[in-house]
């Protein structure tokens, strides 16, 4: 950023920047605004700064993207209730099979089991991708590679698609295509895109294109750009239908707020100026091309983020050798007695001491007729009785040295103001996993510090970028 400032000052044009402090354990978000004051040879004289802060307008800005993420959502429900239909059908059936096959064929079982295992793996992934897109997050820009963020979204998109016969064709080029954008943002314009071409399609076997590729927009003259830059190479979103299209009047008002030409309780005709209000703020251009019975191809352009930068989305796992965690000990919390087995097993499967309990009280008290060292809590956060917030403050008031991992479906990246998760804590998204517990466990005994191991948008579709929470 201080080069492209830099850069505006010696070729006097004008520069607009936003970025981020931390006050209070609360983000806050600036806009510097500087333009050129020109002298009578038409040169820069000198600049005018305006430094203003934007902090309520992005916290209005992501209520409005909440309310309209609210109505796909809405939209998605009969496709993700039929997914989770299969889901459960999977797992119920092939525990069956592998109940009656366990003393007869237990490698036929064992098979069984590992199909119950991915199916149960495709529900949480569900799951994860509809409280990432659901949560009411404050827009935050860094460098992402856009074909992650995309194949990510898949399982919503074709479950956004289940109560029609339209057809999901994604074709995503596999180099890594990198953007300074927020995962949010590029997830909301996907599924507006693809919500609008799922019903403009009026045919039984309509086709729906997603393409992920980088392309060369010198010369072009897109429908809507914001551009700041004259890069010649811009990451190209497209979205493609077969569907109704649309004539010249109807183009010219699509990214109107409130315009819409579907049915009354179809939509708010928010979907594409929500687009246009994304693109405009990450420098972007749009360029839609459509035609009546023939179908619409929207093509949405991003900057292309520079490589030297890429070090913001590399990963920052530890590589263990041997086994550091034998020995260590942890007492496990959470209200569900199945996942206090679950997660027990798989930290005796590590070496780890637990110490099983089923709330927060009895974790209490379990720590309280414990001689040694307890090295971790390990516990759910939305508990009743005693949430995981109130037992952590409460345990490391007596036991200091404890580190507490969280593991929870809660999304603890949310920011809900009922919950503030404490910075010193540890997180982990559920279902538990043992690669991510260790790792996670192995590094605060390395560091003595706090790492925080959320499922997130870099590097595959299980990357894990270490951090506070």
């Amino acid at each position: 950023n201080k080069n492209d400032l830099r850069s505006a000052f010696e070729r006097g044009v004008a520069y607009e920047h936003v970025f981020t402090l931390m006050r209070d354990n609360k983000k806050l978000f600036y806009n510097l605004s500087v333009t050129p004051v020109l002298d009578k040879a038409g040169k820069p004289e000198y600049f005018i700064g305006i430094f203003t802060d934007i902090t309520s307008l992005k916290q209005r800005e992501a209520e409005f993207f909440k309310a309209q993420k609210m109505e796909a959502l809405g939209q998605l429900s009969a496709g993700i209730a039929h997914d989770f239909n299969n889901i459960l059908s999977i797992i119920d059936g092939y525990t069956i099979l592998a109940e009656r096959k366990i003393k007869s064929h237990p490698d036929l079982a064992a098979e069984y089991i590992s199909r119950i295992l991915s199916a149960s793996q495709r529900g949480a992934f569900l799951t994860k991708r509809m409280v990432n897109f659901g949560a009411n997050k404050l827009p935050y820009s860094q460098i992402f590679d856009l074909g992650n963020i995309v194949r990510d979204m898949e399982v919503l998109l074709r479950a956004a698609l289940e109560p029609s016969s339209a057809n999901l064709l994604m074709d995503i080029d596999l180099k890594e295509i990198l953007v300074k954008c927020t995962p949010d943002y590029i997830t909301q314009i996907l599924m507006n895109l693809v919500l609008n071409a799922r019903d403009a399609i009026e045919q039984e076997q309509g086709l729906i294109s997603v393409k992920i590729s980088v392309e060369n927009c010198e010369g072009m003259t897109p429908l809507f750009s914001s551009a700041n830059q004259k890069a010649s190479d811009y990451a190209m979103l497209s979205v493609a239908d077969t569907g109704a299209g649309m004539d010249e009047e109807i183009m010219a008002r699509i990214f109107d707020p409130f315009f819409t030409t579907k049915a009354d309780g179809k939509g708010t005709g928010l979907g594409l100026s929500v687009v246009y209000g994304i693109v405009h703020e990450l420098g972007g251009m749009i360029d839609v091309k459509s035609e009546v019975h023939k179908g619409t191809v929207i093509n949405i352009y991003l900057p292309v983020a520079d490589a030297e930068e890429k070090n913001s989305i590399e990963e920052n796992l530890i590589i263990e050798n041997g086994n550091v965690l034998k020995g260590c000990v942890a007492v496990v919390v959470d209200n569900e007695p199945d996942i206090v087995e679950i997660n027990t097993q798989i930290l005796k499967d590590l070496g780890v001491v637990v110490l099983p309990a089923y709330s927060g009280i009895e974790a209490l008290s379990l720590q309280e007729n414990y001689e040694g060292i307890i090295h971790f809590l390990v516990s759910d956060i939305l508990m009743p009785d005693m949430n995981g917030i109130k037992l952590h403050t409460l345990f490391s008031s007596l036991r200091p040295e404890t580190k507490t991992v969280f593991v929870s479906g809660y999304n603890a990246y949310q920011g809900a103001e009922s919950l503030s998760i404490p910075s010193d804590t540890n997180f982990i998204l559920k279902p538990l996993r043992p690669d991510l517990i260790k790792s996670a466990l192995c590094e605060i005994l390395n560091n003595n510090s706090h790492i925080a191991v959320p499922l997130e948008y870099s590097g595959s579709q299980a990357t894990n970028l270490t951090g506070s929470v």
